[in-house]
């Protein structure tokens, strides 16, 4: 049961808090003279513990999330895991956190019906991977049923009449620079625009992570969609808002490639008569599901255990640390999770970084204007102005 003076963990069987030394059988929990995560003495009329930083009004009980399981009814078919196999077939290489230095960028090269636009304006930034966070773009779990079929060149058209159906100002994408700045930028052929690594509308063929026919965009009626073509590395959509996840999903900050997976099956306790004794171990808290960071090649890191109601990422602060990492900020992003009767609901929100939270996309989905979006080793914006 929870602490009801600082919401610390007490044992079924225990008679105080053995962090604020609230006894059990006092009516009223009287003011926390403790810190509820480190057990230092708080200060007086301090908001805040001097030590580890924690606000005074965020104790509170912990959630008995106990084992349940982070899998929906909605969503149980999880995406495929791509096999080293199927790497040396296609002569592709699964994307990771890279233990080298990451290869320079180089820009595309261009096909008919690509044509490059004029620069936007370079945005006020520091030096990141990628610019400001963008406004929101909507995210699904639709997945590609089929491909269109190969559409011939077009001839040249005026822009008014190409991109009549999307007013006045013409659609372009743009590939962000290293320094966050907008690079070149590239007019849409028709209402599609496939990328890759070769046979594709853009061509970077010096990006191994690129698959040769990676993604596609598409405009359609109900706004610009971009569709992952069955590729190796997959398509990361950059979030602005909070956007749910689930098993098998994801997630890129900076450097660090981790995906989303359930608790697995602890091992079954060895029976006391029968061993006799007990197996000696850590008591820990329950959790609700597990974070594992992937390696360049596709080798399975560390495992984070999940156990709290939010657990934040960052260089600086947070629940999990990435302090090698410049590209992530102090404070980058969370990870939520929600109890109800139905089970629980697991979301993910960026914390305003430099950089964005990138969450790779299940098949297909919707970009706003102003979006942004990673495949490979590119980063690309979609912009009218």
């Amino acid at each position: 049961m929870p602490c009801p003076a600082c919401g610390s963990p007490i044992g079924a069987t225990g008679t105080d808090c053995g962090v604020c030394g609230y006894d059990l059988t006092q009516g009223e929990p009287p003011s926390a003279e403790k810190c509820s995560r480190c057990g230092s003495q708080l200060g007086e009329e301090f908001q805040f513990c001097q030590v580890c930083g924690l606000a005074i009004g965020l104790r509170a009980p912990r959630p008995q999330t106990q084992r349940l399981k982070v899998l929906t009814t909605e969503v149980r078919k999880l995406r495929k895991q791509a096999t080293g196999e199927h790497a040396a077939q296609s002569g592709e290489f699964p994307l990771g956190t890279a233990a080298r230095d990451t290869p320079p960028r180089r820009g595309p090269r261009r096909v008919a019906g690509a044509r490059a636009g004029a620069r936007g304006p370079r945005p006020e930034m520091t030096p990141a991977l990628t610019p400001k966070p963008a406004p929101p773009a909507a995210w699904n779990a639709r997945q590609l049923t089929a491909e269109k079929a190969p559409q011939a060149e077009p001839a040249p058209a005026p822009e008014e009449d190409r991109f009549a159906k999307l007013g006045a100002s013409p659609l372009r994408l743009v590939l962000v620079n290293r320094d966050g700045s907008d690079g070149e930028s590239f007019f849409f052929p028709d209402s599609l625009l496939t990328l890759g690594r070769e046979g594709s509308d853009l061509v970077f063929a010096d990006d191994e992570f690129l698959s040769p026919r990676h993604a596609r965009l598409e405009i359609r009626d109900d706004g610009i969609w971009i569709v992952d073509l069955e590729s190796l590395n997959g398509v990361f959509l950059r979030i602005t808002d909070t956007v749910p996840v689930f098993p098998g999903d994801t997630i890129l900050l900076g450097h660090q490639l981790l995906r989303l997976d359930n608790v697995p099956d602890p091992p079954p306790e060895l029976d006391l008569e029968t061993h006799g004794a007990r197996l000696f171990g850590t008591p820990l808290d329950p959790s609700w599901a597990c974070l594992t960071r992937i390696g360049y090649g596709g080798a399975e890191a560390e495992s984070y255990f999940l156990r709290s109601a939010v657990v934040a990422f960052g260089r600086e602060q947070g629940d999990i640390v990435f302090g090698d990492d410049a590209f992530i900020s102090r404070q980058h992003a969370q990870l939520g999770v929600t109890v109800n009767r139905a089970g629980m609901a697991v979301s993910l929100s960026d914390l305003g970084s430099a950089n964005g939270t990138y969450i790779r996309i299940r098949g297909s989905a919707r970009i706003a204007v102003d979006g942004m979006f990673r495949i490979g080793d590119q980063i690309f914006r979609l912009r009218t102005d």
